[in-house]
């Protein structure tokens, strides 16, 4: 089995000592039930931070606030825990792999059916608190849930979900990782490319657009479709509109600041995706 260091030691050089910094801060930092900080007051303790969780937030995806009772609280999204190299995260890190290896045999047994935190935290021979702390970074993963049941997983009762896509994965690190390959990865060998085309490439003109509304997704939609190509999600023997919800989810997952799925009904899928679906179809 891979254990996939390669990708998380090239996320790590990329994103840098200072960056890795910050995600180690925040991490200690977190409290509460899922671990949050408020975000409002960590700026103010940590000034010389701002620059960078403004980066780790709106560029690289790896925090994300959300508002708990009126005010904004930073959590850490489950890509943040493998950069983290300390014993708290790494423990952290096996304890959700485990989870996620149950989570395959919950969806072989149940398919559609939802399945139960307390059914859940029988599967592994841990505290329940570190099993629910673990269990609360699943929301902001693709790949792994179908629908995140209210109260999940800090309510007794509540449920999950879980999606076919965890069936597809040899093992959580592996979805980790692809978000890695994704985000930072190829990209850093594109802007390598980019690097040196820039100094023979023809200066650009710039065309204002008049148009006013929201703004197309069509290349959200599209990167999100070829991501799930890639991972072999998309399967050929269905409609492109079967796809919808995976495609949506998609989306949110690596565009965190989009939050609901308004411009993304069926149609807008098939005109940005529709002729590269019949193509991809034909030619299997």
């Amino acid at each position: 089995m891979a254990d996939f260091k390669e990708e998380i030691k090239e996320t790590y050089e990329v994103l840098g000592k200072e960056n890795i910094s910050c995600l180690i801060s925040l991490f200690n930092e977190m409290d509460g039930k899922p671990p949050c900080v408020n975000k409002k007051r960590y700026r103010a303790n940590n000034p010389d931070q701002i620059s960078i969780l403004d980066y780790l937030e709106q560029s690289a995806h790896l925090i994300t606030t959300k508002a708990i009772e009126a005010k904004q609280f930073y959590h850490l999204r489950p890509y943040a825990i493998p950069l983290i190299r300390e014993q708290k995260a790494q423990k952290l890190l096996q304890l959700m792999c485990k989870i996620y290896e149950c989570f395959a045999v919950f969806y072989k047994e149940r398919l559609d059916e939802s399945v139960t935190r307390d059914e859940i935290l029988k599967t592994v021979d841990v505290p329940d608190e570190e099993a629910l702390e673990a269990l609360s970074y699943f929301q902001d993963t693709h790949s792994v849930q179908g629908s995140w049941g209210k109260g999940f997983p800090y309510e007794e009762g509540s449920h999950i979900n879980i999606s076919e896509d965890v069936i597809l994965k040899e093992s959580f690190l592996e979805v980790l990782t692809d978000y890695y390959r994704w985000h930072f990865i190829n990209q850093n060998d594109e802007n390598s490319k980019d690097h040196i085309k820039k100094e023979i490439s023809p200066p650009k003109i710039k065309i204002e657009d008049k148009k006013t509304g929201r703004p197309s997704l069509k290349e959200k939609i599209n990167a999100a479709y070829e991501f799930l190509k890639k991972e072999g999600s998309i399967d050929y023997s269905k409609t492109l509109k079967s796809h919808t919800e995976i495609i949506q989810k998609t989306v949110q997952a690596l565009n965190p600041e989009i939050t609901d799925t308004a411009g993304m009904a069926h149609e807008a899928i098939r005109r940005a995706v529709g002729e590269n679906f019949k193509t991809d179809k034909t030619n299997l």
